[in-house]
């Protein structure tokens, strides 16, 4: 009877190339054989993985496969990973949560791999929160993307959610009323509210932290607007770069300029760019030019919402000017 093959044994270059054709889960199930397997895994690997985790109505893991270095591969494989990357694959759980989290922690023990992004809906999973926030916590504590959705969702989960992790972009499609959201503890750069008629000025002025927020069908009046506006004349929102309001109300605009001074000369600041929401570089186009105690300049303008079904919004933009090099 022949020995059985010894796949350590085999050099590193060999190696590489063999854990590179073999799929996903036979390298999870393979790391679980020993300890000194899942060394050689994380040793001669050459994948990085994104997690992508949705524990939303259906549970799964969506994983984008990078590959670092195309030395030790053929020329065919190098041409796959050139065409095909990053490599996306979603993970079956049999729509269980426990699998999930068992999934991520597997993966990550074996490749080292990142959360990006959480999707989730608190309905029904309440009392597994805190056990779910726990084990994630163990993996990692900052987490570049975070959607949550859903309706009747207590106001105590939802901060526990916000507030475990540190998030650098955050989307809240939560329907109902949240009369206690505080800006204050939630550690996020990009805030998006996409229910917001809820939200009030003073929520808005508590932000210390976020760079960009966007707003939609919001309950802001001119007043607020106003109010927004002046208050940061005097330094408040210190962060912020671009802000995006969405509303139906009608705006007045000798109420919004109460008490503003706007620049008179605009001929320094205009084709001045601003970073927009989603991280390009735009123009607001006639805009009001307006500057805070410490010389920092913005522009703000109001144009109407390009969505037909929405034909009864306008849509405040506020944005930070870049100061030129």
């Amino acid at each position: 009877m022949s020995e059985p093959f010894r796949i350590g044994k085999l050099p590193g270059v060999v190696l590489r190339r063999v854990f590179f054709n073999m799929a996903l889960f036979e390298l999870i199930n393979l790391s679980q054989c020993s300890n000194k397997t899942k060394s050689l895994i994380n040793a001669w690997n050459i994948r990085h993985l994104e997690l992508h985790v949705n524990l939303c109505y259906d549970y799964f893991v969506r994983v984008s496969e990078f590959v670092t270095s195309n030395r030790y591969l053929t020329k065919s494989q190098q041409f796959q990973c050139n065409t095909a990357n990053p490599v996306t694959q979603y993970l079956d759980t049999e729509l269980s949560v426990e699998r999930v989290l068992t999934l991520i922690e597997r993966i990550n023990s074996v490749f080292k791999a990142e959360i990006k992004s959480l999707k989730i809906t608190p309905n029904g999973l309440e009392n597994q929160m805190r056990m779910i926030i726990d084990r994630i916590l163990n993996i990692q504590k900052a987490i570049d993307s975070c959607e949550i959705l859903g309706n009747d969702t207590s106001i105590n989960t939802h901060h526990l959610i916000l507030r475990s992790f540190k998030f650098r972009e955050i989307i809240d499609r939560i329907h109902e009323y949240q009369e206690q959201f505080s800006m204050r503890g939630i550690p996020c750069e990009i805030l998006s509210i996409e229910h917001s008629n809820w939200f009030q000025i003073s929520q808005l002025l508590e932000s210390r932290v976020c760079t960009k927020i966007q707003l939609k069908r919001s309950s802001f009046e001119s007043g607020d607007f106003n109010e927004f506006l002046r208050e940061w004349v005097v330094g408040a929102l210190p962060n912020l770069l671009f802000l995006s309001i969405e509303s139906n109300y009608k705006r007045d605009m000798d109420v919004v300029m109460e008490g503003l001074e706007v620049a008179p000369d605009t001929t320094e600041f205009q084709g001045r760019p601003h970073e927009c929401f989603s991280g390009t570089e735009q123009h607001i186009i006639n805009g009001q030019y307006i500057r805070r105690v410490d010389g920092t300049v913005a522009t703000f303008h109001f144009r109407e919402t390009p969505i037909l079904a929405l034909s009864n919004y306008f849509i405040f933009e506020f944005a930070l000017l870049r100061v030129d090099n």
